[in-house]
């Protein structure tokens, strides 16, 4: 996984995304999915719609986990049908064609990120502010 703040989604490949979305879709089954551009996975609703229980949980060589936020997991957009007010969450993960994964901006939301380039580590500490 890369990590790299020019990127805002958390990018996953293509298999994990589309089991993450499934998921997703089973733990919110009042959910009705919607494409908003320019996400792929959003659904009618606020964030207050979602189950408590989704969060995302990247698990890394070594036991670190980083567990993302709802602030850097989900995005809440208002959209205008003629004169009426539409809510959307949209999921802020994208899908790669190529394999790799990415994380981007969005889940490095709410985190200091360490970059230790001479033992080739990276420290992730979550930010309590």
């Amino acid at each position: 996984m890369s990590v790299e703040s020019a990127t805002f989604p958390l990018m996953l490949p293509s298999r994990a995304y589309e089991l993450l979305e499934k998921e997703f879709e089973q733990d919110n089954p009042l959910l009705i999915k919607s494409r908003l551009q320019p996400m792929n996975t959003c659904y009618k609703g606020s964030v207050d719609d979602i189950a408590d229980n989704a969060t995302i949980t990247l698990h890394f060589h070594g036991g670190v986990d980083l567990q993302l936020s709802r602030n850097a997991t989900f995005m809440e957009i208002t959209s205008m049908n003629g004169d009426q007010e539409e809510r959307y969450v949209c999921l802020i993960v994208d899908k790669t064609v190529d394999g790799t994964a990415v994380l981007g901006l969005s889940p490095q939301l709410d985190h200091n990120i360490g970059f230790d380039l001479e033992n080739k580590q990276i420290s992730i500490y979550r930010k309590i502010c």
